[in-house]
């Protein structure tokens, strides 16, 4: 298996893990204390997680030349591929950017408000 392949395949599983983690969590939340009780809490925890997810987005924008380094050596990417790896940087950042504003603000549901 290639080295992108490779890459591509275990960003997948994390990702796809860490929703399936975070859905059933929710379902057994919502199936232990209901659901008036989960949104009040989410509520209450928003500003909180927002900061942290701002702030792990500069964190990655912010290392992404050792995180992109990292990911070379570690999935045997050839220099090629680390050097458009480093140059995805800002590419990155607006995409989480893009990302955090339209979902994570919620930024459809008021457009169609």
């Amino acid at each position: 298996m290639s080295p992108r392949k490779r890459l591509l395949l275990t960003a997948a599983a994390l990702f796809g893990g860490c929703a399936l983690a975070v859905s059933g969590f929710l379902l057994l939340a919502v199936h232990a204390v209901g659901l008036e009780a989960v949104a009040a809490g989410w509520h209450a925890a928003r500003p909180t997680v927002q900061a942290f997810k701002w702030a792990a987005m500069i964190m990655v924008v912010w290392r992404w030349p050792a995180l992109a380094d990292w990911i070379s050596d570690r999935f045997g990417l050839d220099a090629d591929d680390r050097t458009r790896l480093r140059g995805a940087r800002w590419r990155v950042a607006a995409g989480l950017a893009a990302l955090e504003i339209v979902l994570g603000q919620n930024l459809i549901a008021r457009a169609l408000d």
